[in-house]
């Protein structure tokens, strides 16, 4: 007996779903064949076996709202070996999402923007290091030099961040 799903690729909108028609007692990984089958360009390079399926349950007249605060986790994965009708013993209901597809790319794309803040925050760290060490600690100043310091009004940041502007820099 045959099943109907409505699947939809994870970032993609409402408008971009599609339906796979496939046999209750056929596998997941088959399930994912049909599924590459329909979306050859979107999964152009990619192997059947490296996509990711969650069984979800999401009305279409929600769907934005609902994706949004949707955290996937492993108990909703569909497994490979498993048969469909496993996850789906009765028909589906009507105008919802049932299957959310992920793809190797996007989790490498999620991945290379997470390394991309991470890169991000290393620089203004070290921009901050670079700021603040033109600055004289607490303890460089000598007696003999205060003078000096208090003439140029410079800043002293007495071990705070060169960032933290809470009450500005101590000046002497």
């Amino acid at each position: 007996m045959s099943i109907t799903l409505f699947c939809l690729v994870k970032g993609d909108t409402i408008a971009s779903a599609f339906s796979v028609k496939i046999n209750r007692d056929e596998s997941i990984s088959n399930l994912k064949d049909a599924i590459k089958e329909k979306n050859q360009n979107d999964f152009a390079g990619v192997d059947a076996k490296r996509l990711k399926l969650w069984k979800v349950e999401i009305a279409s007249d929600h769907l934005d709202d609902r994706l949004k605060n949707l955290t996937l986790n492993d108990s909703n994965e569909l497994l490979a070996m498993d048969e469909i009708g496993e996850y789906w013993t009765d028909d589906p209901p009507k105008k919802h999402i049932n299957v959310l597809v992920e793809s190797p790319m996007s989790i490498a794309a999620s991945s290379r923007e997470q390394a991309d803040k991470d890169k991000k925050s290393v620089y203004e760290q070290e921009k901050s290091v670079k700021k603040m060490k033109q600055y004289p600690s607490t303890s460089s100043i000598l007696l003999s030099n205060l003078r000096k310091y208090q003439a140029k009004e410079r800043a002293l940041l007495i071990g705070r961040p060169y960032d933290c502007n809470i009450d500005g820099p101590s000046k002497l």
